[in-house]
């Protein structure tokens, strides 16, 4: 009576959706990360600075996983988000 094959519970306009999500969500942890290491304190353990390596380590390859996953190649599309940082404050 059971069915082997699995549904397909969203539509490919809701999947886009939801890996847009997914790549903004990872992008947000990879800064985050970045710019925790980058203003730590000196004092901070060794134990936490290594903990915040791994967690960007895991965040970034995360995200290498989602655009390897994506139909197309969306990493093509890829945004550097340090760059446009950088030409946004020169532009103010």
């Amino acid at each position: 009576m059971g069915n082997s094959q699995t549904a397909n519970l969203l539509s490919s306009g809701e999947e886009t959706w939801v890996s847009q999500f997914n790549e903004v969500a990872l992008r947000s942890e990879v800064s985050f990360w970045r710019d925790m290491i980058q203003a730590r304190s000196e004092d901070l353990p060794a134990e936490a600075v290594e903990r915040m390596h791994y967690a960007l380590a895991l965040a970034e390859h995360r995200l290498v996983e989602l655009y390897a996953s994506a139909p197309g190649g969306a990493s093509s599309r890829v945004v550097d988000f340090d760059r446009a940082r950088k030409r946004a404050s020169a532009d103010h």
